[in-house]
């Protein structure tokens, strides 16, 4: 008998020591986290600020197959009046990788305020493909950021904001990207994430519709400026519609499409904000 619970005890401390190596990586993507957003240039927090937090797991083949990836969760508050953002624990997502796969795991915490930036997120909406696409994405939606233990949270390093200088398609390229984070979807009923799709609307819209109606807009533009359309179900017909020959054409034939009608598309039709 003690043979045998000897020899439980060895196989269980091998198998503790295999799955060590990705524990610290997965614990930290789980645990509650909290943070603060701040104003770069003044220190000071701010409140009423959407907080998107993610959370991902990958693994290589296990000797043949393909590798695997999976989104774990994404959630999607507003900071206090202290600035202060809490993200809850998501352990039912729990779970480990088989030893020697290669295991990674990662989250994000990021910010989305219409006329700010997260700190470090400027390559996104400053270098471009030939076709219009963004090289990069924002840092901040891939990045896991630094964070220290207390206990059983953790205090997720200040996210830092400011106010950049942008035109309209960096604008839309950046803010499409922060909300892309989120994972809205069609109808989103969270009011935070309600609350992400207003604000864009309540900046581009205006914007696009300001323009002279024949400015002409790159494929990415308008793509970014209906993701944030008031009636976004609608929006893709609406531009087949009114733009029939530029939407038949693939991204990298560089279609181009009209401001007056993308500022249709994203007022549902009325072409006034």
């Amino acid at each position: 008998m003690k043979r045998l619970l000897l020899a439980l005890l060895i196989i269980f401390t091998l198998l503790v020591l295999l799955f060590l190596p990705q524990l610290p990586d997965r614990l930290a993507v789980h645990m509650a986290k909290t943070g603060t957003v701040v104003d770069s240039k003044t220190g000071r927090p701010m409140p009423n600020v959407i907080v998107i937090s993610a959370g991902w797991a990958s693994h290589g083949p296990l000797l043949v197959g393909p590798g695997g990836y999976a989104h774990l969760y994404q959630f999607v508050t507003t900071t206090d009046a202290q600035g202060r953002y809490e993200i809850p624990s998501t352990w039912s997502t729990f779970g480990l990788a088989l030893p020697g796969s290669e295991p990674r795991s990662g989250w994000i915490a990021t910010a989305f305020k219409p006329g700010y930036a997260v700190v470090g997120d400027e390559k996104s909406w400053k270098v471009f493909h030939s076709d219009g696409t963004t090289m990069f994405k924002p840092r901040s939606v891939f990045d896991t950021p630094g964070a220290s233990s207390r206990g059983i949270y953790l205090e997720v390093e200040p996210i830092k904001l400011y106010r950049p200088t942008m035109t309209l398609k960096e604008a839309a390229v950046y803010y499409g990207a922060i909300k892309g984070a989120a994972r809205l979807g069609l109808l989103p009923t969270d009011t935070n994430k309600i609350a992400i799709r207003q604000q864009g609307y309540e900046l581009l819209a205006p914007w696009v519709c300001a323009l002279d109606v024949n400015t002409e807009l790159d494929y990415s533009t308008m793509a970014f400026i209906e993701g944030f359309a008031e009636n976004v179900l609608d929006a893709s017909a609406l531009l087949k519609d009114l733009e029939p020959e530029q939407s038949r054409l693939e991204p990298y034939e560089n279609p181009k499409f009209r401001a007056g009608n993308v500022c249709k598309v994203v007022t549902n039709g009325r072409g006034v904000p």
